[in-house]
């Protein structure tokens, strides 16, 4: 594995899994969820490619994704705390709504 694939998380090495692929990694599945994400929205006619806004939003969806993955195996991983604050924002505008 070179250099180049692996991106430096708090918790250890995260490759790149579209160059170095291993279907049991939760960065891996992520991004398969992802995929199938961006599958569907395009049978609706939304496209990242060329939306930047959308592309970095779908970045966004990515990390949370993992984060929720990750949250068991690593509860101090930052992301996890970013869904709790979420969550709660959700909810707190759901209640005001209602």
């Amino acid at each position: 594995m070179s250099k180049d694939n692996i991106i430096q998380f708090p918790y250890g090495e995260i490759r790149n899994p579209i160059l170095d692929p291993n279907p049991n990694d939760k960065m891996d599945i992520a991004g398969e969820c992802v995929q199938e994400i961006l599958m569907t929205l395009s049978e609706y006619g939304y496209c990242a490619k060329d939306d930047k806004v959308f592309h970095k939003d779908m970045g966004c969806l990515l990390n949370m994704i993992y984060a929720m993955l990750a949250r068991n195996d690593h509860p101090d991983y930052p992301f996890v705390e970013i869904l709790d604050v979420i969550h709660e924002m959700i909810m707190e505008t759901k209640n005001d709504h209602n």
